[in-house]
Parts: C-alpha cells; structure tokens; sequence
C-alpha cells in the first residue's frame, strides 16, 4: 500500500487478539494511523455464514502521532438492522472524535499502543465496550488463575491426546444475536490423535 493510503477490512478477531499475529500487530501500529476498530457486541460477524468472530478495521498508511488515539466501537445490532439513521448517528459520534453510547454503538477512544499483543490486545479492551462483558471477565479471573487449572498444552502433553474446539460443533442462538449467542457443548470438543506408547 502506498504512503497515505487507506485500508478498510473485515478481519478474523483473532489478527488483533492471537499471541501468533504479534509480528502484523507490531506492523500494523508501528506503520499505520489506525482510526477504528468495529466489533459486534450482538452478532460478532460481519461476513456471511461465518463462525468466526469478526472485526472491522480502518486504518492510515502512515506512522502514528505520538499518543495517537483510535476508535473502539461495538456494534449493538447486527449490521443487517442499520438504518440510515443508525449509520448517520454512528458517523457523526465518530467524527467528534469523543466517548458515546447510543441505540446503535459504543465507542471509546483509545491510545494505539493498547493495541499491542504484548499488552493484551484487543482481548483486555474489549470490557471497557460493556460492563456485562467486563464484570464476566472479572468473574472468570479467578477461575482462569487458580491451581487446579492447567493450560491446554500442559493437558495435551501430560495426557498424550492432542484435542480442538471444532466449527461444526459450535451452536447458535437464532435471532439477531447470532454469533453471541454461541455456545459449546460436548460435540465441540474432538479428540484428534493420540500418541502411540513407545
């Protein structure tokens, strides 16, 4: 892309949230002036018939202003429900440049470098768009930290199964929540392989 021009993408979650994106995300902040990016609070999808959780990105090939700040936005409604009205609302809460919540969006601008991988990504951001999603990350905090809990590869490796969360075994709630309101059962979780004894 040359110097100054735009980019605007539907991009998986994951680019902004996964340890494995870190180098792109070092890239992206380091290199571009970014200007938003737009979340689904309801339907998390932007695409059809995906499973995955998506983004909106909008940004600038441009080096960053020192403490520049970026528009996290969560959508409320799936983008199959905006209205002129909505996207008019939505515009002109963007433009000023400042905090809103409204019928159709939440918005906090936030500094840049938050964006790092090393400091959490999009994953430690995401509360400050809804104090039900915060008070349930605070909630599972002690879970996630407590001793009896293991990391998956510490199970992968101390049990000899090699396990994955599968597409096809995810559900959805129907209605305009889509993809928030997935939930995994026990046909999400596949055993792959096991390793032979030697």
């Amino acid at each position: 892309m040359k110097p100054g021009g735009r980019l605007a993408a539907v991009l998986p979650q994951t680019t902004l949230t996964g340890e494995a994106f870190g180098v792109i995300v070092k890239k992206l902040t380091q290199e571009y002036t970014i200007d938003a990016v737009v979340v689904g609070l309801g339907r998390s999808a932007f695409s059809e018939n995906t499973s995955l959780s998506e983004i909106l990105f909008v940004a600038e090939k441009m080096p960053p202003r020192r403490n520049h700040r970026f528009a996290l936005i969560g959508t409320k409604k799936s983008p199959t429900e905006w209205t002129m009205d909505d996207l008019q609302s939505f515009l002109s809460g963007f433009a000023a440049k400042r905090d809103y919540n409204d019928n159709l969006t939440v918005a906090k601008w936030i500094p840049q470098q938050s964006l790092s991988i090393d400091k959490g990504g999009l994953t430690k951001l995401l509360p400050q768009l809804s104090d039900a999603y915060g008070e349930l990350s605070r909630s599972f905090r002690p879970i996630l930290r407590s001793p009896l809990m293991i990391p998956y590869i510490e199970y992968e490796t101390k049990s000899g199964i090699q396990a994955f969360m599968s597409p096809l075994g995810n559900r959805e709630i129907a209605g305009s929540e889509g993809r928030g309101g997935v939930f995994y059962g026990s046909s999400a979780l596949n055993i792959a392989r096991m390793k032979r004894e030697r």
